[in-house]
């Protein structure tokens, strides 16, 4: 979100997928308190990060407390539906890599075998990219977003462990803006 270049107020996206970036310090972030994950990234790539309550981010934005509040990608135009002094910033996008899991008993290896066998066969017949692309929260955000009209700045995750890096050669596993 952006108090900075617009006359209004913005979001700004954060997406999932990586390379590198230095940033100025003069930008400043705010965070849900449960998104530990990227104001580790972002600490880590040199941004400045203001913590509060979750709660609470819509309207220290509002009273210009940080510069800019990072959302997902279909996350911003829902939250600041109600919001006529803020706007999703049009320009930016962070993108990192950050995979999701599902956990399963350790000692359940069948529910583990079968999430794995699903999962593959998924992401072989092309099931999987269909169901990103019409799924109602998903649906035409790519569009929305106008990723091809932004300026993509590729934040490396130092918090992934080697095994998590190695999913990233998996280009099925991600979201391809090009």
């Amino acid at each position: 979100i952006s108090c900075v270049t617009q006359p209004k107020l913005s979001v700004c996206l954060s997406v999932c997928p990586s390379v590198q970036l230095i940033w100025p310090e003069f930008f400043v972030f705010h965070l849900k308190a449960l998104s530990l994950l990227l104001s580790e990234i972002l600490l880590k790539n040199g941004f400045k990060v203001i913590g509060g309550h979750a709660d609470a981010l819509i309207a220290m934005l509002n009273k210009k407390r940080f510069d800019y509040y990072p959302r997902a990608l279909h996350e911003p135009w829902v939250e600041i539906a109600d919001e006529s002094e803020l706007v999703v910033e049009k320009h930016l996008m962070l993108r990192y890599p950050a995979p999701m899991f599902f956990f399963v008993n350790k000692n359940n290896k069948r529910l583990q075998q079968r999430l794995n066998l699903g999962l593959k066969s998924l992401l072989d017949s092309g099931e999987f990219e269909q169901f990103f692309i019409r799924h109602k929260i998903t649906s035409g955000i790519l569009t929305k977003a106008k990723v091809h009209k932004r300026t993509i700045f590729d934040l490396p995750n130092p918090l992934l462990s080697e095994k998590s890096k190695a999913l990233l050669a998996d280009k099925r596993l991600w979201i391809e803006f090009n």
